[in-house]
């Protein structure tokens, strides 16, 4: 029974990322390397903070650009990759209120960045991305003090 439902998940999670787009890297970053080797995450979790990392990266660019247009369609990827990771990511801290808070905080920052660019008011869209990127580093906190 878990097998049928993790398979129905990844069905979802598959058609999902297709309809919607996967997280290419931006040409710019592509030939960077880490600051440093840090011990990989476990693989699935490390996956979707990949493909969250690349749309972040995308809508700092786009931020810059002022392109509202890829504002809106890397925030929408950034929903569903959060959502997606919700269901598949091994987390030790699922359970955790502070770590279940931060997850709120970021699902709400996105959710405003999105009607933000829809509205293409690049202040608000900023301020926006400013709460994704506190409550992913607060999380990332959180995580580091408990391995």
């Amino acid at each position: 029974m878990k097998r049928a439902i993790s398979l129905a998940f990844g069905s979802t999670a598959f058609l999902l990322l297709t309809l919607v787009g996967t997280a290419a890297p931006d040409p710019v970053y592509q030939d960077e390397k880490p600051a440093k080797e840090q011990e990989p995450a476990p693989k699935n979790r490390n996956r979707w903070m990949q493909a969250k990392r690349n749309h972040a990266q995308q809508i700092f660019s786009a931020l810059t650009d002022g392109d509202f247009e890829q504002m809106e369609l890397s925030g929408r990827r950034m929903l569903v990759a959060g959502v997606i990771e919700k269901w598949f990511a091994e987390n030790p801290l699922k359970d955790d209120v502070e770590y279940r808070e931060q997850l709120k905080a970021f699902d709400k920052a996105t959710r405003d960045f999105v009607r933000e660019a829809e509205d293409k008011d690049l202040e608000e869209a900023f301020e926006a991305y400013t709460r994704m990127s506190r409550s992913c580093i607060k999380c990332h906190q959180l995580m580091r003090s408990t391995e």
